[in-house]
């Protein structure tokens, strides 16, 4: 045990008591020093100078220095210790890119609920709505990008074309591809789990029922502790075993291309989502989608105004993601079985509600691995 404080002055004013005029301060410090350690504990050198200067009641330049440096330290290790505890607290995101809505946010609400403060729920906005929010969303942390997609709790936006990728997809008003963009960039910068609004955490019952886990307990696992054999950090919510992805095809093109050889993927939604921070595929996946809108603006600018919009969209973010995920197979530094193979063991497997449930409940899917529930689910992302 280390001795300071109170029980370090008790000992130099024992040793004190017993020394004669003849000892030096360094004597006395030695002394104390090594009654400590012959007890089996143990005291830093400086402390003692400290102790003997407050018992004495005199300051000495040497004490001084030291009560500095220590103060000094005291605070960079608190410091870090909030760095790291708020780096590896559960991070909830959701993301809404417009105005308050009448409704939409129940199931934000009821994560609130369910959490408490045991989960950093954060929406991400529009800066100029961000107030708003805030009125609207109580216990929620309401993060406002601004027009750079730049906010002072994220490194600075390293994708220069994500900020006008963004602006074209919101004047199209194509907000779900926003969201998927979005999902994205804060996976990559901040980590944590993303959930759609339309996801609420599962009920007593239903987690009963389908052996689902509570969203606070699951989420302080997954994160920081679930290492798998893959350790990819990244999840996604798997709905099929895999599917024939063509590295050439472009989603605003009706027939795909399938000039190229196919490459086996598992097949995966993204209503839930999780990266650690900085994670690689959710970088890639991101630089692919970007470099889709880039070229679809150059190519194809009223794609989403045509009647396949729900559609392209939907291929948008699922071409990207099987990018992201497989840049190392069309790289040529890893084999597509063995890509193939980590990412099925690293997607969450979701199913559906039987239909009592969904008749009650009005949700299409549950993922029990981290006790949520999904509503309204596109029928244009069932096709993959």
């Amino acid at each position: 045990m280390r001795i300071r404080g109170e029980a370090l002055k008790t000992i130099v004013r024992g040793v004190l008591g017993t020394a004669s005029p003849t000892d030096s301060d360094q004597d006395i410090c030695f002394r104390v020093f090594n009654d400590i350690r012959a007890q089996g504990n143990t005291v830093q050198f400086p402390d003692i100078i400290v102790a003997l200067d407050d018992v004495r009641g005199n300051v000495s330049p040497t004490a001084m220095a030291h009560r500095r440096v220590t103060r000094l330290a005291e605070e960079s290790t608190r410091m870090h210790a909030e760095a790291v505890a708020a780096e590896r607290a559960p991070r909830l995101h959701y993301i809404w890119w417009g105005p308050v809505p009448e409704s939409g946010l129940e199931g934000i609400q009821a994560m609130v609920t369910e959490c408490g403060t045991t989960v950093s729920i954060q929406l991400w906005c529009k800066a100029e709505h961000a107030t708003a929010f805030g009125g609207a969303l109580p216990g929620v942390v309401i993060q406002g990008l601004d027009a750079d997609m730049n906010h002072d709790t994220l490194p600075a936006n390293p994708f220069p074309k994500l900020a006008e990728a963004v602006a074209w997809l919101t004047a199209k008003r194509a907000f779900s591809a926003v969201k998927d963009v979005l999902m994205l960039y804060l996976l990559y910068q901040a980590g944590g789990h993303y959930l759609d609004t339309t996801t609420a955490p599962m009920g007593g019952m239903q987690r009963m029922k389908y052996k689902a886990r509570r969203f606070k307990d699951a989420c302080k696992i997954t994160p920081m502790d679930e290492f798998t054999t893959a350790t990819l950090g990244i999840k996604f919510a798997r709905i099929g075993q895999g599917r024939e992805f063509y590295p050439g095809a472009r989603p605003w093109i009706k027939d795909t291309d399938t000039s190229t050889h196919p490459v086996m993927t598992p097949s995966v939604d993204f209503w839930a989502a999780w990266a650690r921070k900085g994670n690689a595929i959710a970088r890639a996946s991101l630089e692919a989608y970007l470099d889709f809108i880039t070229e679809m603006k150059a190519k194809a600018p009223e794609a989403l105004a045509s009647e396949r919009r729900d559609q392209i969209i939907g291929d948008l973010i699922t071409l990207s993601v099987q990018m992201g995920m497989l840049k190392d197979v069309l790289s040529g530094s890893r084999r597509e079985q063995e890509v193939y193979e980590l990412l099925q063991r690293e997607m969450w497997s979701f199913g559906a509600l039987d239909q009592q449930d969904y008749e009650s409940l009005k949700a299409n899917f549950i993922l029990p691995e981290i006790g949520v529930m999904k509503w309204h689910k596109g029928s244009w992302r069932n096709k993959h």
